[in-house]
């Protein structure tokens, strides 16, 4: 009975101490919750804004050992362009999207050669696309992108579930890391099941670096990010951005990027349109299409203005020039 006695007090403690761990944790929680759901979406909103306000940046990217890829990004108020000049293969390519449309045009660097189109997509609902380079915005907001996904998406998903959460001090600054599990599909093939990500307070809640899982064409892949930014006014932009794939096959490949931001000068708008570059624009009809529109139909279309704007039907050099 003297044992009892002297066990009941102790397990007493032990039980309200469980219990008041178990309610800190639920009050941390309900913490962390408040920053994925109210904090968070303030910050990339604001940060959101002062990008469109416009970019110009340059990007070199470096698959393991491989050579070194440059693109020119021009990013304004919702429009983008991508440019790159492949010197071995003597042309140069521009991939832009406009409220209407995205397309993939491209020309030899000899003087005087005519730009042909080589891919037209009506405009998809945001950066989740996969042909050419366009996708490098993603990159270029990995500030609150996961995957090619909008990391207030991934938050929102119904299958979001909060496992563990962590904060600790680094040389960067605070950061606070959070342990999910979730069912988002980041694109049409790719879904999220569980991850971990860490945001740096001092740099404005932006992603610091992160471990995702996910399913892709039904086999498991594992991405790992870090992030390092550069500070141009008050503002975080990418300096240096390196991605590790682990593939099921238990291979693995780490893609680097580096950043560059240059001075931003307004472009016309029309820039960013086909007729800017002597091609014709695209009718609502073959828009309706739906994305990835049939070359065949883009090269009637071409054909026709070729013919239309020359009154000619003899200049089939020209033609054959422009599609070669």
């Amino acid at each position: 009975m003297g044992v009892m006695r002297a066990f009941l007090p102790f397990s007493v403690v032990f039980m309200f101490s469980a219990l008041l761990s178990a309610l800190n944790a639920e009050e941390h929680k309900e913490d962390i919750s408040h920053y994925l759901s109210e904090i968070l979406p303030l910050s990339w909103k604001h940060l959101r804004e002062e990008y469109n306000k416009g970019l110009s940046i340059e990007m070199t990217s470096y698959y393991d050992d491989g050579p070194p890829e440059k693109l020119r990004i021009l990013y304004d108020n919702g429009c983008e362009m991508v440019t790159s000049d492949f010197i071995n293969d003597e042309y140069h390519n521009i991939e832009i999207l406009n409220p209407r449309y995205t397309f993939e045009i491209a020309r030899n660097h000899s003087e005087g050669s005519a730009y042909y189109i080589k891919s037209l997509d009506k405009k998809p609902s945001s950066f989740q696309f996969f042909h050419g380079h366009l996708s490098a915005m993603t990159d270029i907001f990995a500030a609150f992108y996961i995957e090619d996904s909008e990391l207030e998406k991934l938050i929102e998903s119904p299958g979001f579930q909060i496992k563990s959460t962590d904060s600790y001090l680094t040389n960067g600054g605070e950061c606070i890391a959070v342990e999910f599990n979730a069912n988002h599909d980041s694109d049409r093939f790719n879904r999220i099941t569980n991850g971990r990500i860490v945001f740096n307070k001092d740099l404005g809640n932006v992603i610091q670096e992160y471990q995702i899982d996910s399913v892709f064409r039904g086999e498991k892949y594992t991405d790992s990010r870090e992030i390092e930014y550069q500070m141009i006014g008050d503002l975080p932009y990418p300096k240096k951005i390196k991605t590790t794939f682990f593939y099921p096959n238990g291979r693995t490949s780490v893609l680097t990027q580096e950043f560059q931001v240059l001075p931003f000068v307004e472009p016309e708008n029309e820039s960013f349109y086909l007729s800017h570059y002597k091609l014709p624009e695209p009718t609502d009809e073959l828009l309706a299409g739906g994305e990835n529109i049939p070359k065949t139909r883009i090269v009637f279309l071409i054909i026709g203005f070729i013919l239309v704007a020359a009154g000619i039907l003899g200049k089939r050099n020209r033609i054959k020039k422009l599609f070669r």
